[in-house]
């Protein structure tokens, strides 16, 4: 079968970008690079464009506004479907898919115009108890959740392949038929090329957290945990990058801590400076409350440092006790106790960084998602060739 396909890309994300911080738009931006560096031509809606170098050959962009709320929604199917059927009088689409995160309905804008549809790969829900007491979770009001959900499982019924990221991301999936038989993992990649691992460690001990300055990220728990940390490590320093809603709290709670003067709060880090700063730290940190994949943690491990983070969510199936510790979250002590552990020791960030490294190349290279998902891509196109054949997902980057 030859895979020089014509995909169409219903939603990538609420934006796509080559620079920006921002996690999903750039992971969707380097599939879609990726699929076209392999030959496919891929047709892309995007609600927003944020390039800072040329869009490669072969990724068209049509720009459509997407905005919020149910008639934005609407209107954005409408619109889709529109340019779909425009483009379908001159092109034979193979693919149509929606990207992450997968916002429910908006596939039904490819209904019944006869393309097979790939939905994902979903990156899990943030849990309720991540926001705080307090604090509402995510998602609206009951009746909204209930909706979101009966929608959801309306377009994953249509679906021909759903893909995770994980399999704790297996709760988005809300038709449950299709979790036995539609099903693929595929874990986010990294351009492992675009990161030089260390062959340094830093002189004195320094912890690295960076991410949004948000409750959720557990920048709360890893303020409480240096405290405790520093009075017995003198030496030891945090520095903070990231911005958010939090922040001002952040800067507060800095100020209250008896050792402020080694706490750095920096701001917002530049895409391309990201390898860098990860390489200049003894100790990536990542003490969220649920974190759905853990995009940051692949940096971290193809710059060859170490990990520390938290058991729930996705970080618990990327990261590996023989490069990092990972601790229950909310945990002060343990996440203490854990970073005395690593920066107490020259020769364990050694051999973390190089596992890591190692298993970064090997199991999250950009190549892998690749070859997974054309995997997918293949797999969807044989069983509408066959519909009688293999109806068992393939088994791409993992199992549910």
């Amino acid at each position: 079968m030859s895979m020089q396909l014509n995909i169409f890309v219903i939603h990538p994300s609420d934006m796509l970008t080559d620079h920006l911080p921002n996690g999903a738009a750039w992971i969707v931006y380097n599939y879609l690079r990726g699929l076209v560096e392999r030959g496919h031509t891929v047709h892309v809606a995007v609600p927003r464009l944020e390039m800072r170098g040329p869009i490669p050959p072969r990724l068209h962009t049509y720009l459509i506004p997407h905005r919020q709320g149910a008639l934005g929604r609407i209107s954005y199917i409408r619109a889709v479907r529109k340019l779909f059927k425009d483009l379908s009088k001159s092109i034979r689409f193979d693919i149509a898919q929606q990207f992450t995160p997968v916002d429910t309905g908006l596939s039904f804008s490819v209904l019944g115009m006869g393309v097979p549809l790939v939905l994902g790969p979903y990156s899990g829900h943030w849990p309720a108890e991540a926001f705080g007491p307090g604090r509402p979770a995510r998602g609206g009001s009951r009746l909204a959740r209930l909706l979101r959900d009966g929608l959801a499982w309306l377009q994953q019924g249509q679906a021909d392949a759903l893909i995770v990221t994980c399999p704790a991301a297996i709760e988005r999936i809300a038709a449950y038929r299709a979790r036995k038989t539609r099903v693929h993992v595929i874990s986010h990649g990294i351009d492992t090329r675009a990161y030089e691992q260390r062959n340094r460690i830093p002189d004195k001990p320094s912890i690295l957290f960076l991410a949004n300055l948000e409750y959720w990220k557990g920048i709360f728990t890893l303020l409480d945990a240096f405290d405790r940390l520093a009075a017995a490590m003198l030496e030891c320093r945090l520095e903070i990058w990231g911005s958010g809603a939090e922040e001002a709290q952040v800067e507060q709670r800095i100020r209250l801590s008896p050792f402020r003067q080694r706490i750095f709060l920096q701001g917002r880090a530049p895409r391309d400076a990201v390898a860098g700063i990860m390489r200049s730290h003894s100790v990536y940190c990542m003490p969220s409350y649920g974190e759905p994949f853990g995009m940051t943690l692949l940096e971290a491990m193809a710059a060859g440092v170490p990990i520390i983070t938290t058991d729930t969510g996705g970080p618990p199936y990327i990261v590996q006790p023989p490069g990092g510790r990972i601790v229950p979250m909310r945990d002060v002590e343990q996440l203490q106790s854990a970073l005395g552990e690593i920066l107490s020791s020259l020769e364990l960030q050694k051999s973390m960084g190089i596992y890591n490294r190692n298993r970064v190349v090997q199991e999250f290279d950009w190549s892998r998602s690749l070859d997974r998902m054309e995997s997918v891509y293949r797999w969807v196109l044989t069983r509408q060739a066959n519909p009688a054949g293999e109806s068992a997902p393939a088994t791409s980057g993992g199992s549910v």
